[in-house]
């Protein structure tokens, strides 16, 4: 799956989605990321994604 980071697939998916949701009337896109991702929360970075809200969780 490395060889697949970093073509740029991601960003025109989410540029595609984002797309959508104004063309649907959207002014928001909200997701979810695990916090050890940090690749993925890099690359939402990068796009302009900033987090809103913090969840935290324990296992009892």
């Amino acid at each position: 799956m490395e060889d697949q980071e970093r073509t740029g697939v991601a960003r025109a998916l989410v540029k595609r989605a984002e797309s959508w949701g104004l063309e649907q009337g959207y002014t928001r896109v909200a997701l979810d990321v695990f916090a050890s991702n940090t690749g993925a929360r890099a690359f939402y970075d990068a796009a302009g994604y900033g987090a809103e809200t913090l969840r935290l969780v324990r296992r009892i």
